[in-house]
């Protein structure tokens, strides 16, 4: 690819993989003489101005119609995703920006962004750094790395700076025990609020059903749903964030109708055992 003068880096600050690849192109563009790069949150996307810029998506950044409206006015495009969704918008770009300088790299395998960033960015260094292989092990649900959940929540914590990041993918086995050790220390303490909060759940009328019903920071989620969740039919957790309330079933109904049920507040997302939903508050059920 050429050597941008000016590059912005747009991912989904919420998705620590999203992240760790936007750092890892940071990384990298520092690296190339008189370049400038911004980082952009997903969110922020909408109110950018691409004209004259090199750009790079990674992952679903925000809605097709805004993409390619986007991308029209970046001088170069560099796509990178891992889903379906994402392969779609590559091939929409290459549809309604010809000639344009384009590069889309993709997996259909759920391949982590972090190694797909480094794949492109660092091609002949087939090694790629620890926190990379603890992500790639943490997507795909296999592997034997020591202290997995230790160290993903560490590198969940992290401040966002680039600075730190430089410290994280270096080669360094002491810093991976240094965030195993912190990660350690906060899924102790994540365990202890979890608790306090499935024990001040009560029960409640949720769309016809006597459920047990908690509120919980979003990180908290999985932890306390994983209390609740021999409680039947199902529970519900639910975070309040941004102006929206968005609720989790966790269990199961006859004829799959977790996910009909959840459907009922709005677009609901997941299977017929866990559901999330989101929806404008005041959310009144």
């Amino acid at each position: 690819m050429t050597q941008p003068h000016g590059t912005l880096i747009c991912f989904n600050n919420k998705d620590i993989d999203s992240v760790t690849a936007a750092n890892i192109a940071a990384i990298w563009t520092n690296t190339v003489p008189q370049t400038m790069y911004r980082l952009i949150p997903y969110k922020e996307v909408v109110d950018v101005d691409f004209d004259g810029y090199d750009v790079i998506f990674i992952g679903k950044v925000c809605e097709r119609a805004s993409l390619v409206q986007l991308v029209g006015k970046a001088s170069s495009i560099v796509y990178i995703g891992n889903n379906t969704k994402s392969i779609n918008l590559c091939k929409d770009i290459n549809q309604l920006c010809p000639g344009k300088p384009l590069i889309t790299i993709h997996s259909n395998t759920f391949e982590c962004l972090s190694s797909l960033v480094w794949k492109l960015f660092y091609p002949d260094i087939k090694l790629m750094p620890y926190v990379v292989e603890y992500l790639v092990q943490h997507i795909v649900g296999v592997g034997s790395l020591p202290n997995k959940l230790a160290v993903i929540t560490a590198l969940r914590s992290t401040t966002r700076r680039v600075s730190l990041f430089k410290e994280i993918l270096a080669y360094n086995l002491e810093e991976i025990d240094r965030m195993a050790e912190l990660g350690n220390t906060i899924l102790a303490e994540h365990a202890r609020l979890a608790e306090n909060i499935a024990l001040e759940a009560t029960v409640q009328n949720f769309l016809g059903y006597e459920v047990i019903v908690a509120a919980a920071p979003e990180i908290l989620v999985p932890a306390v749903t994983h209390r609740l969740r021999k409680n039947k039919p199902f529970t519900v957790v639910y975070t309040d964030a941004d102006g929206h309330r968005t609720f989790r079933l966790c269990g199961e109904l006859p004829d799959k109708g977790l996910l009909a049920l959840g459907s009922k507040l709005g677009e609901a997302r997941g299977n017929d055992r866990h559901v999330s939903v989101r929806v404008p508050m005041p959310t009144i059920i």
